[in-house]
């Protein structure tokens, strides 16, 4: 598998926390930089992919407490709705396009806690085992294993009895 096989899933992984287009394309592009650097010529599998994941989720951290410190200081500056609403534009757009089944299951993810729903994407959709999330997150592989039940719970419990919503498809 190539470096650029993970474009894909870096992306909806971006979309994912960010939720806006434009920042997940430019998270994409600096992680796959920065995974690449980091990386060198390493061949394991896992831990390239695992890289990739984790650089990109760095980067939205680090770029996210920037925004919430220029925040603080910049309240009386900023728009306080503009980014909420190119959010909302841009979850449409991209909703309009799916059909019901998916809106509907996209929906309940996107009600998940941003913490539940990176474990779950990560785990069904990237199929990551419990230790490469553990690495990409930070966390313990127990708590991976707890929060991909919440999630699961979640989900099931908001989908109903429709079996016939996929959780992903892959």
């Amino acid at each position: 598998m190539e470096d650029v096989d993970y474009l894909d899933g870096l992306y909806s992984y971006a979309m994912i926390l960010t939720r806006n287009r434009r920042e997940a394309e430019a998270l994409v592009s600096q992680a796959y930089a920065r995974a690449v650097e980091k990386l060198g010529h390493t061949s394991v599998f896992a831990k390239r992919k695992s890289e990739f994941f984790r650089s990109l989720r760095e980067i939205w951290l680090e770029h996210s407490e920037g925004h919430r410190k220029a925040d603080n200081h910049n309240l009386n500056t900023e728009e306080p709705n503009a980014y909420v609403t190119e959010n909302n534009h841009d979850v449409s757009r991209i909703r309009s396009c799916e059909d019901s089944r998916t809106k509907h299951l996209r929906a309940a993810i996107h009600a998940l806690p941003l913490s539940l729903q990176e474990i779950i994407v990560l785990r069904e959709h990237e199929e990551f085992s419990h230790q490469e999330i553990a690495a990409v997150v930070r966390c313990s592989v127990e708590a991976v294993a707890a929060q991909i039940v919440k999630a699961r719970v979640y989900l099931k419990s908001h989908l109903g009895s429709n079996r016939s919503i996929p959780i992903f498809h892959r």
